[in-house]
């Protein structure tokens, strides 16, 4: 479960589902973000097998990978992203990690380029919902809390 998916509706009645990225992007509960031919996204289903990932959409192959592994033990959040979801705005992808990791990577092919990252001290896992871009703010959210943020300055 979790590392496929199912074509259910197309007007081309002789396609059939494309599952030639199922072994590259095991992708759980996160949307990927397409720009360029290119996947920007986290895979794994479970903490101990996150990665985020670009992979090229014509041949499914991984152009990086970005361990983001960790194990759920104890209170203390982890140093990394674990899984995650993202979203794409002047050519810069924000992450919210699981745990409450918020980053900035440009969006770059050839490699991960991570700007900054900043561990929101509210926010603790789980945090699986997309971060919101609108009006050049940011919201994101955990169970607990919603967080809105002034991205412009």
């Amino acid at each position: 479960g979790g590392k496929s998916f199912t074509e259910v509706w197309s007007t081309n009645k002789r396609r059939k589902a494309d599952r030639r990225l199922d072994p590259v992007l095991g992708i759980h509960w996160t949307t990927p973000i397409l720009h360029d031919g290119h996947l920007y996204a986290f895979s794994g289903r479970d903490e101990p097998d996150a990665f985020f990932r670009c992979v090229e959409l014509e041949s499914g192959r991984v152009k990086w990978s970005r361990d983001e592994r960790w194990q759920k033990r104890g209170s203390k959040q982890p140093n990394v992203y674990g899984r995650g979801s993202a979203v794409m705005a002047d050519g810069k992808l924000f992450v919210l990690g699981e745990g409450g990791l918020l980053g900035l990577f440009e969006v770059n092919a050839a490699k991960p380029v991570e700007l900054g990252r900043h561990q929101v001290p509210e926010l603790h896992y789980p945090c699986w919902a997309a971060p919101i871009l609108s009006d050049r703010r940011m919201v994101i959210r955990s169970e607990d809390y919603l967080i809105c943020f002034d991205v412009a300055k």
